[in-house]
């Protein structure tokens, strides 16, 4: 377990230069603050008083808002890797969470700023509404500390968490290039999503480095829409040997799309999809597919909600990394 000698030493500074920056003292430089913060994050140190003066009395907490409760047993297993970040680092602290829906705090004409001043909140980790939900405006609009898990927002003690969407969709379009594979369809999510207009952007971005032709269909992200996207896209370009698709429940649609169609995959047709869900790897071929780290973006969330009530600097976009996992679904062009 890591000291405070240790992050002195690293950090080059006193430890009363340390004590300080975690006693809230102002006479620390804004530079030397953060890189002491910086040091202690990377080497897991957390002074035990230092949680005892956050949290204060037992009602603080942290709310995470939902759009909903119900939904796809994919939507699920998202949902649990981001509130197991969520729970693992408020643990830290000795924070409640609790979680809610934007209908549940709007009852009653209240507004969100209402509902975290009653219950003593510390701020909102948000994930699944869109902008133009009910009470974002003047949430946007106040000082109440706010992370949004993969939607785009800022404002004062505003920030959110994600992949880097383009760079991940372009690392993927390059992997296909790189198999011989020019005729690269992608199967997106719904138009209106942030994420989604983020992922088309990366794809048809590298589609235009390497001089290939973009060819996109929007979904509602269900393996219904998924298949049949696949199938009518095929069944007009059957020259496609490839399909990108924006999560991997269309990766899944698209791959019975196809054998469906007497295609196979991925000798024929290549199939990748986007998030690295458990089934992924279950699929057959195993599904080639950008995994994204969901854990930690729950983790992401909550350490920056502290750093926001703390007064601390914070980046108001926050990338969690990604990888690709290369599998079985995508193989060399030989058509």
């Amino acid at each position: 377990m890591k000291k405070i000698t240790d992050v002195a030493r690293a950090a080059n500074v006193s430890i009363a230069t340390v004590s300080k920056v975690f006693n809230g003292y102002s006479d620390i430089a804004e530079d030397t603050k953060e890189k002491i913060l910086r040091i202690a994050k990377e080497m897991d140190y957390f002074p035990n008083h230092y949680a005892s003066r956050l949290v204060k009395g037992k009602d603080e907490g942290i709310c995470v808002v939902l759009s909903n409760f119900g939904g796809s047993s994919a939507k699920d297993e998202y949902l649990v890797g981001l509130l197991s970040g969520i729970h693992s680092e408020a643990e830290k602290y000795r924070l409640r969470v609790i979680i809610s829906t934007e209908e549940a705090i709007l009852q009653d004409n209240r507004n969100y700023v209402q509902f975290c001043r009653s219950n003593k909140f510390m701020g909102f980790i948000i994930h699944g509404l869109g902008m133009s939900s009910p009470g974002i405006a003047h949430l946007l609009e106040s000082e109440v500390s706010c992370v949004f898990v993969d939607i785009k927002a800022s404002g004062e003690k505003k920030a959110f968490v994600t992949t880097d969407n383009v760079s991940a969709c372009t690392d993927m379009v390059d992997v296909l290039f790189g198999l011989g594979h020019r005729e690269i369809a992608f199967i997106a999510g719904s138009g209106d999503a942030w994420v989604t207009l983020e992922r088309i952007k990366g794809y048809e971005a590298a589609m235009n480095k390497h001089q290939l032709s973009s060819h996109v269909m929007y979904t509602d992200f269900r393996y219904a829409m998924g298949y049949e996207k696949a199938r009518e896209h095929v069944l007009k370009h059957p020259e496609t040997t490839a399909l990108f698709c924006a999560s991997d429940v269309l990766a899944a649609a698209a791959i019975d799309a196809c054998i469906d169609l007497g295609y196979d995959v991925p000798r024929e047709i290549s199939v990748t999809g986007y998030d690295d869900l458990s089934f992924a790897s279950y699929l057959r071929p195993k599904l080639t597919t950008i995994a994204q780290d969901f854990y930690g973006m729950g983790v992401n969330a909550l350490a920056t909600i502290i750093q926001m009530y703390q007064n601390f600097t914070i980046d108001p976009v926050i990338y969690v990394p990604y990888e690709i996992k290369i599998r079985q679904s995508a193989v060399r062009n030989s058509r």
